[in-house]
């Protein structure tokens, strides 16, 4: 019997030194993640990468797939997040400069010739950030800070005035969005300003926190998201000359019991602040709509297991009635990496960005190994996800 108690002792003990020996390699390389504030410049984005590129070739688009098919590798490019490390913003009490490590990339949209990729700080004491990439060279141009600790769910780009949107919602006054021009983005220096871009915040009251926003055709395109339930997906139209939505957004709930949807619903609609709105899948991430009939990419997560991006037709019908009908390019999904946030669809590619990368995630179950990291951009062609066309015999 003491036999017996010995190896029994003898086992549990090489157990917990192999945990121990794992935990103390895995702490050591989440460590290794983690840039210093002196090695980074201030007001900029620290640029490397969290893993290899052969970590992520065969982590994260090794999971990508057409309806089921596996894409080719080689059609699958990719650029590094830049302040997944660590990035300068103001504290958002003192405005002076601060230094984060904990940066959650949430939104991502593009022009011509840039990436905008929105990210909050995961210890809600720092102004949270856009970071621009050049397309060509696939580099860092610099950091534009926002005035507020908003999520910034949601980043979108007007290519026709070059204007960029964003998710800026307070706990004060519920949702809003903001906007800025391409000018003010060019002029903008954060080293001589030292605090946040100039911009115009739009109050919208009677909305929660936004999880997304798209701008096409004169519309803006936004959606709530509710871990579990379905979360409307509403579509605000814009002036045809100014390209901004009307001024009533944030006084049209003046005398509407707010309890009630379906009384808010309907002032919505008749005073056209909303021309359309539905209710969509439940933890809806992302949306990007493309060509002429308005064909709509959403995302969705679904925490430590594969990200789903659902590819629908909307019908042409307005207030109520608009639905995301997905039967009518064949129920067409793609299979992502786990932790999927917002998604952008911009001439021949799909571009899509995940949250795995921060500080807050990337460290969960930390025992056992990490969860996977997606630290990139992942850039998809559009000829790659589209619905494969079936013919009749």
């Amino acid at each position: 019997m003491k036999k017996f108690f010995w190896v029994l002792g003898a086992i549990v003990t090489v157990v917990l030194l192999f945990l121990a020996i794992n935990w103390y390699q895995n702490r050591q390389n989440l460590n290794d993640m983690i840039a210093r504030s002196s090695e980074v410049p201030k007001w900029t984005a620290d640029t490397k990468a969290l893993v290899t590129k052969k970590n992520f070739e065969q982590n994260s688009i090794s999971r990508v797939k057409a309806d089921g098919q596996k894409i080719d590798p080689a059609n699958v490019s990719s650029i590094v997040i830049p302040g997944l490390r660590g990035a300068w913003s103001v504290n958002h009490q003192t405005k002076q400069a601060s230094f984060g490590t904990n940066w959650v990339p949430q939104g991502v949209t593009e022009s011509g010739n840039q990436y905008f990729i929105s990210l909050y700080d995961g210890d809600h004491k720092r102004d949270s950030i856009i970071v621009i990439i050049h397309k060509k060279s696939r580099t860092y141009e610099k950091t534009l800070i926002l005035g507020s600790k908003s999520h910034v769910g949601g980043i979108t780009y007007d290519q026709e005035r070059q204007r960029l949107w964003w998710a800026d919602d307070h706990k004060k006054d519920a949702a809003g969005i903001a906007y800025t021009s391409q000018a003010t983005i060019d002029s903008y220096d954060a080293r001589k300003v030292k605090g946040a871009i100039a911009f115009t915040r739009i109050s919208i009251p009677w909305y929660t926190r936004t999880s997304t926003i798209q701008y096409y055709k004169n519309q803006l395109i936004v959606g709530i998201y509710r871990p579990g339930k379905p979360g409307p997906l509403m579509v605000m139209p814009t002036d045809q000359t100014t390209g901004l939505p009307d001024a009533r957004i944030s006084t049209v709930v003046d005398g509407v019991d707010l309890t009630s949807r379906k009384q808010l619903v309907k002032r919505l609609l008749a005073e056209n602040v909303l021309s359309k709105i539905s209710i969509d899948d439940p933890n809806t991430q992302g949306v990007a709509v493309t060509g002429k009939s308005g064909l709509t990419l959403i995302s969705s997560s679904e925490g430590i297991e594969n990200s789903m991006i659902q590819v629908k037709q909307p019908n042409q019908k307005f207030g109520t009635g608009f639905r995301l009908d997905k039967e009518t390019v064949g129920d067409h999904t793609i299979t992502m990496p786990p932790s999927i946030e917002q998604i952008s669809v911009y001439s021949d590619h799909l571009s899509a960005i995940f949250e795995s990368g921060a500080k807050k995630y990337r460290e969960v179950d930390a025992l056992f190994g990490r969860p996977i990291i997606t630290d990139r951009i992942m850039i998809l062609k559009i000829q790659d996800v589209q619905p494969k066309k079936t013919g009749h015999h």
